[in-house]
């Protein structure tokens, strides 16, 4: 078998291998994989499918794996040596730092389309967001994770991670060590809170009711069968101050000098002047990289396939219920002594 045949099998298996989440099942599958190809082949095969997988690690005897062993000296050096090829690389590695439900998937995918830019993830080593949501990864915290972001930073594209990401020293650190650009989206919470509950009912309502979904929604199952008022208060219980402390961390950081970031507000840009805001963004990452004009039309395709768009409207907060309004302020008015405006959340 050729060289290139080979490597076209074995990237074609690890497309697939990439999907499965039953860990004994994935030993098997890579180990027989593995098992077939040349012995000269094999290391790097099996780097392949843990670089689509990291929970597999091939067969292998114990004193073998002692002659594979490296040093923590060797491990910081080749650490070293990503993070300056990635810091010197000339790319666009673009940051979609979001608060849920502010346009970020569709602005996402309007940039990595107009850059010809893939999106990864960066919340863990996996291959894809879709192995994130299979492997059950959707209730953690989404920090950025530093191996991935070296792993995208030494892709020699450039690329596009979207994230609710809060903002902390040490990611302004990793963001600035690795030459990623922040774009910041936010929404007034009141609309957020309409717009995620749109979203969240239909995940829980397109699959039968026996399925546990609480891996993917983080919300008890009776969430489906639940009044709208009070699906919209238990959102806001879980919601409201993750939604603040996401804007004040990075307002603070950037207050701080720590990150510069670029600001989109979901009323004022998106749902306004998209071809003043493509300008703002293609000066912001670069011209060479995102084309002012092409970036336009990406982004005022309301219809484009694989760019999530829901009602994309201001106002639909106005007919929250009371008692969720009312909460939604006492913790917004409790951070009123860290002196950061918080109007564009709340309207007031």
């Amino acid at each position: 078998m050729y060289t290139d045949e080979l490597q076209s099998l074995v990237t074609k298996f690890a497309a697939a291998f990439a999907d499965i989440d039953d860990k004994a099942r994935l030993d098997a599958a890579g180990n027989a994989f593995i098992d077939k190809l040349p012995p000269e082949r094999m290391m790097d095969a099996a780097a392949q499918l843990y670089s689509k997988n990291p929970f597999f690690l091939p067969r292998i005897d114990p004193n073998e794996a002692q002659n594979l062993g490296i040093t923590t000296d060797i491990l910081a050096q080749v650490l070293m040596r990503a993070s300056l090829t990635a810091r010197h690389a000339r790319q666009a590695n673009i940051l979609v730092a979001c608060a849920p439900k502010s346009a970020s998937t569709f602005i996402a995918g309007a940039l990595a389309k107009a850059g010809g830019l893939p999106v990864v993830p960066l919340i863990h080593t996996m291959a894809s967001a879709a192995t994130a949501t299979l492997f059950g990864i959707n209730n953690r915290e989404q920090e950025i994770d530093q191996l991935a972001l070296l792993r995208a930073g030494l892709n020699g594209r450039g690329y596009v991670t979207q994230h609710h990401t809060r903002c902390t020293p040490y990611l302004c650190h990793m963001l600035d060590t690795l030459n990623v650009r922040p774009v910041v989206t936010y929404r007034n919470i009141f609309d957020s809170l309409i717009s995620l509950d749109d979203m969240i009912t239909e995940a829980h309502m397109s699959v039968p009711e026996e399925r546990d979904i609480y891996a993917f929604t983080g919300l008890p199952k009776s969430f489906r069968t639940m009044e709208r008022a009070e699906r919209l208060y238990l959102l806001a219980v879980r919601m409201t101050y993750w939604y603040l402390s996401f804007y004040i961390s990075w307002r603070k950081c950037e207050a701080e000098g720590l990150v510069a970031p670029l600001w989109i507000s979901y009323d004022e840009d998106f749902l306004g002047d998209r071809e003043a805001l493509a300008s703002r963004v293609s000066s912001f990452i670069g011209s060479e990289y995102l084309d002012p004009d092409i970036l336009a039309a990406h982004l005022k395709n309301n219809r484009a396939e694989g760019m999530r768009l829901n009602v994309g409207r201001a106002g639909r907060g106005k007919d929250v219920p009371d008692d969720v309004r009312d909460m939604v302020m006492r913790i917004a008015t409790s951070f009123r002594s860290e002196g950061i405006d918080m109007a564009p959340l709340v309207g007031e």
